[in-house]
């Protein structure tokens, strides 16, 4: 990650507080942690079943799913803001 990287995210935090209230993103961050503590649990878990390949699957899909959802997100606010 370079300092391009993080200073992107620490703008685009800064961003979302203007939007949202105090609650609502604590909620958000909150999420974000309970998701960050779960998968690497059930990234375990599917190693028994289906051996340590399921951990990198499980990583493709996971990042998958999250560019999905960061682009329906950006898709979302841009048509709101404009």
């Amino acid at each position: 990650m370079s300092l391009h990287d993080v200073v992107g995210v620490v703008v685009d935090v800064a961003a979302t507080l203007e939007e949202l209230s105090c609650a609502e993103y604590g909620f958000q961050v909150g999420f974000a942690g309970l998701g960050a503590a779960i998968l690497p649990g059930v990234f375990g878990l599917a190693t028994e079943p289906f051996g340590l390949e399921a951990i990198g699957y499980g990583l493709v899909i996971n990042a998958v799913v999250l560019l999905a959802l960061e682009r329906w997100v950006a898709a979302r606010y841009s048509a709101r803001a404009g």
